[in-house]
């Protein structure tokens, strides 16, 4: 028996609710359905994250995929505040591209090279590209479709 995803029971929760998935939720669930991927979001702290001045709440979310798993910390928008992030959520915004150099990665998103700050961002993206691509090496064309 195939073992049902986080998303399926989240889609399971809104059907109760008579409330309908948005198209990019139904993108997301089903990415999750075709390649048995499982999401789970644990207990947010409020703090800041590297990148930001400014303290949000970071969910520790874990995707589960043939027998591998990454986890990564994910800020929440101010806005939604401690609002669990949806699996659309984290799909898009999690790193799937290679970054390539420090060198080309500061000169994509106008970062300084010299910067030990920036540097240090740039070794999380790149772990998490790492992950993703451990985690989803093979089915990357279709992760890199939800937008």
């Amino acid at each position: 028996m195939k073992q049902e995803s986080s998303m399926q029971k989240r889609i399971e929760s809104f059907s109760k609710k008579n409330e309908e998935l948005s198209e990019y939720d139904q993108q997301a669930a089903d990415f999750c359905d075709k390649f048995g991927v499982t999401m789970t979001v644990g207990k947010p702290k409020f703090e800041k994250p590297i990148w930001d001045d400014k303290p949000h709440y970071i969910f520790p979310v874990t995707f589960t995929r043939n027998g591998n798993s990454m986890t990564i910390r994910f800020a929440q928008a101010t806005k939604d505040g401690n609002t669990e992030p949806t699996v659309y959520d984290v799909l898009t915004t999690i790193q799937k591209y290679d970054p390539g150099t420090f060198e080309d990665f500061c000169s994509e998103y106008g970062y300084d090279s010299d910067s030990r700050a920036h540097e240090r961002i740039y070794k999380a993206v790149l772990k998490e590209w790492k992950d993703v691509d451990r985690v989803f090496g093979d089915c990357l064309d279709e992760l890199q479709e939800i937008q």
